[in-house]
């Protein structure tokens, strides 16, 4: 009896050591198959994920640059519309001269200004509003005003928007009442006031922001590369700038 139990139990334990044998290497040998495999995945991965980031990060960048060249165009187009206001014929005669008890006398003359500012306020979607300045006479005109002709009273904003009016520079951009601004002198010849364009910031940057991203944001720049920032120091110190380029980027960038 002892015989056949020892007959029985050797072969069991020599198969159990065997497979115990065989499972081991087998492990061995999938651990020894797999792990070139993973870190070639890895590799893959990794060296995926960066190309990929960078190829959107190119494809935005290139989006803004597209979208800052053709906002760039609407401004350069707005400052060829704006020299064309300057020979308008109601802004010929003693305009300049003109106070505020003259425009409320001329009232016909007065309306008729007024319509012109509106309708060149409403030529270009960027266009926040459109004033005319009168330094001599220490007014400006405004067709969103109750009174058209509204006197500054205020030395130091009188000083600031006088300060604007320079004879030789016929056409800038500058930074008024913290708006992105284009100046033009009027008339053409013999000026006597500006025309100030004041921009609508959040349409300007709309033209540069889609449904997904809507952080972005345009600035203007000197042609030195200097920001023109309405945050920034006073107008005086900053002077205006005749020659620009348009950056866009999308915030915190």
């Amino acid at each position: 009896m002892f015989i056949q139990f020892k007959n029985k139990l050797l072969p069991n334990l020599f198969r159990t050591r065997q497979s115990g044998f065989y499972r081991k290497s087998l492990i061995i040998l999938l651990l020894v198959t797999s792990i070139p495999t993973a870190l070639l995945a890895l590799a893959t991965y990794y060296v995926g994920t960066k190309q990929i980031e960078q190829e959107v990060h190119r494809a935005h960048e290139f989006r803004l640059e597209t979208m800052a060249g053709k906002l760039e165009e609407q401004l350069l187009q707005l400052e060829k519309m704006s020299t064309m206001w300057t020979f308008f014929p109601i802004l010929q005669g003693n305009l300049g001269q003109m106070t505020v008890e003259s425009f409320k006398k001329e009232i016909v003359f007065t309306h008729d200004l007024a319509k012109m500012l509106l309708i060149m306020g409403d030529s270009n979607p960027l266009i926040r509003e459109v004033r005319l300045f009168l330094p001599d006479s220490g007014l400006y005109i405004s067709p969103l005003k109750a009174n058209v002709a509204v006197p500054i009273d205020n030395p130091e904003e009188l000083e600031f928007f006088r300060s604007l009016y320079i004879k030789d520079m016929p056409q800038y951009w500058t930074v008024a009442q913290g708006y992105l601004s284009l100046v033009r002198l009027v008339p053409d010849e013999a000026p006597y006031g500006y025309f100030l364009t004041m921009i609508d910031e959040t349409a300007m940057n709309k033209l540069i922001q889609t449904e997904h991203d809507s952080q972005s944001t345009a600035f203007m720049l000197r042609a030195n590369g200097d920001w023109l920032d309405p945050q920034g120091p006073t107008i005086q110190q900053r002077g205006g700038v005749s020659s620009f380029r348009i950056y866009a980027a999308q915030a915190g960038e």
